[in-house]
């Protein structure tokens, strides 16, 4: 009480003026920091799921009741919480109780199996079952929020007809808001179903997504499945390479911001294979030698006396009687037959271009505000040539463009930043205020304090001097009637004393007496 009662006391010290001038002072404390609880004490909120839809949402509402978890729910069936909870934590409680996600069976369904079921009832439980285990890895990739799997099985039979079915497989694709997915990630995904399925290909697994986009239509169009992504990459990559390597160079001279580039490059997949085959005529001695028959004869006739005809004659040993006269005639004769097959020159020629650049076109953009050279003729024909040289591509394939920029981009993200420099200021300045007014305050009390004390001190000791005055006179007129020392005199004199050791007491008397 004696603290309240003293800031009671100082308050009522004060003059109307001063009063009000305090009071003004302590409302405004008041209201800052009364501003500055409520901002610290009022709770972000971040978004704990997005997407749903009114069932999936009011069973996760539900939850979080039962949780006294506070929410807000917003457009687009996003549900946002305060950003003292953890969502992944929350995640999986919700994922523990059954109502974050869709409910999912998978090869689980398959131990719940009754001894009675047919074979009819396990092909369709395992079908259900890989459908849902594919659905649940399919939605933990990147920006999918969760998927939906239908496979269309051939019936299994003890018997193998003429044609059998194919299997075919489709899969819906609900994506996360703002998300968005590449022709690489879409064969991923028929790669991977087609991989869980028996004698399944990716081209017949049809991927959409939940705005009724045909997905693997846009993979297939490529031509190669296999290699409709890889194509599209190194385009893309070709593209960056002249946009980055160009941008660099000529920020440099018309400075950052100023300039923008759009190529356009063409790649040759052709795979061309040419046959030539070359005939030529047989001519008299030349040409390709099929077969040869070469024959020759020789006879000889002799005038003189043969053998002794009859068998001993001829069976070994041969007996022969020699001629006196061998002179005789001698006849030789020879003949060669050449074949000739006709003159073939074969000749196979294969040209692969395996993604060469076959063309380049690439358009320039300057802005004409921040541009430090002049556009004229000279000036773009020096660009053309410039770019000509470090690209490759022809001058009449490079356009320059000399226009002004669109800033209103700029000027948003310009706003932004400003806005959110001006909260950090206002917030920063708010708390400056309020530590600046509390010092301030602390400060007038003091002054007020030591002033009090000030005036206190002086009005003592002026007090003092007039009663020491009023004593000597009191002293004066007494001792010419008396020498001995008067009651009053006495109480004077302890007086004094009492003054002079404890003064602090005698001013809380005084100002008793004054506010009496």
């Amino acid at each position: 009480m004696g603290f309240f009662q003293t800031i009671k006391d100082y308050w009522e010290n004060f003059s109307p003026n001063q009063k009000i001038i305090y009071s003004i002072i302590i409302a405004t404390v008041i209201f800052l920091l009364t501003i500055l609880i409520i901002l610290n004490l009022r709770p972000n909120y971040q978004v704990l799921i997005s997407g749903v839809d009114e069932q999936q949402g009011g069973k996760i509402i539900s939850k979080l009741e039962e949780l006294n978890i506070p929410y807000k729910v917003g457009p687009g069936g996003s549900i946002q919480v305060p950003e003292k909870y953890n969502k992944y934590e929350l995640w999986m409680k919700l994922a523990l109780n059954g109502v974050l996600g869709n409910q999912i069976q998978g090869y689980e369904l398959l131990q719940k199996q009754s001894f009675g079921a047919t074979s009819y009832d396990k092909q369709v439980n395992y079908q259900i079952a890989l459908e849902g285990e594919l659905s649940k890895s399919i939605s933990t990739m990147k920006g999918i929020q969760y998927a939906r799997v239908h496979i269309v099985l051939p019936a299994r039979t003890y018997y193998t007809p003429a044609e059998q079915s194919k299997p075919t497989a489709s899969v819906l694709l609900f994506l996360e808001p703002g998300a968005t997915i590449d022709s690489a990630q879409v064969k991923a995904i028929m790669d991977f179903v087609a991989g869980a399925v028996q004698n399944l290909d990716p081209r017949d697994v049809k991927v959409v997504d939940n705005n009724s986009r045909n997905l693997s239509a846009q993979v297939i169009s490529e031509g190669n499945i296999a290699d409709a992504a890889t194509k599209f990459d190194l385009k893309r990559k070709i593209e960056e390479y002249y946009t980055e390597k160009i941008e660099n160079k000529l920020q440099r001279v018309f400075g950052m911001g100023a300039i923008v580039v759009i190529p356009e490059v063409e790649l040759n997949w052709q795979k061309i294979e040419e046959e030539a085959r070359k005939v030529q005529p047989v001519n008299k001695n030349t040409g390709i030698i099929v077969s040869e028959q070469k024959e020759s004869e020789e006879r000889k006739n002799f005038s003189g006396i043969s053998n002794v005809p009859g068998v001993d004659s001829n069976v070994p040993p041969y007996t022969t009687q020699t001629p006196d006269n061998q002179n005789g005639d001698t006849y030789k004769t020879s003949k060669t037959i050449t074949n000739y097959d006709f003159n073939e020159i074969y000749q196979k020629v294969t040209e692969d271009k395996n993604g060469e650049i076959a063309q380049k076109s690439i358009t320039v953009f300057i802005d004409l505000d921040k541009s430090p050279i002049p556009e004229n003729e000279t000036t773009k024909a020096q660009i053309k040539s410039a770019i000509s040289t470090a690209t490759g591509a022809t001058p009449a394939n490079i356009n320059i463009l000399f226009t002004k920029f669109n800033k209103d981009l700029e000027s948003e993200y310009q706003k932004i930043i400003q806005q959110s420099e001006r909260a950090k200021t206002i917030t920063a300045i708010t708390i400056i205020s309020v530590i600046f007014i509390f010092v301030l305050i602390l400060l007038i009390i003091g002054i007020i304090n030591v002033n009090k004390k000030r005036k206190a001190r002086k009005t003592l000791i002026e007090r003092k001097k007039k009663l020491e005055e009023a004593a000597s006179r009191i002293i004066e007129e007494i001792e010419p009637k008396t020498t001995e020392i008067s009651e009053d005199q006495k109480i004077f004199e302890k007086l004094e004393k009492t003054v002079d050791q404890s003064l602090d007491d005698v001013v809380e008397i005084l100002k008793y007496w004054i506010n009496q």
